[in-house]
């Protein structure tokens, strides 16, 4: 079974929200999120390689990078050069509008990319 998407709703400080958590298989996808919802976006990834996720489009008017993290797989964590792991991205959603989240991996000195992720996301005005 191969997950695309998976959402989860909290309630915070300022009303309920939602967690919106994202994986490679959802590339060229469309999504909607309220103003304060998270974005949670999960990419196989192996920065020891060379290789590394670029944010190359992005309104962060709309929706902004809040942090960006790696974690290792079992492999790295047992030291085998080369292992890989999950780069993870938490976006917030900000304001109404829409806009294209485009990511390629690829190593710095290389002109093509080895791969790419992109969605389309639109932020609507929460109901009340």
């Amino acid at each position: 079974v191969l997950l695309a998407a998976c959402r989860v709703e909290h309630d915070g400080p300022r009303g309920p929200t939602t967690e919106l958590t994202l994986f490679h298989n959802a590339s060229g996808s469309s999504h909607s999120l309220a103003p304060g919802d998270t974005l949670k976006v999960e990419l196989p990834s192996n920065p020891s390689t060379g290789y590394e996720w670029v944010i190359e489009r992005l309104d962060t008017a709309v929706i902004a990078l809040r942090r960006a993290t790696f974690t290792p797989n079992e492999a790295a964590r047992a030291g085998n050069d080369g292992a890989g792991g999950t780069a993870t991205w938490r976006f917030a959603a900000r304001s109404p509008g829409s806009t294209r989240l485009l990511m390629r991996y690829q190593r710095p000195w290389e002109r093509l990319p080895a791969d790419s992720f992109a969605l389309s996301l639109t932020v609507t005005p929460a109901e009340r």
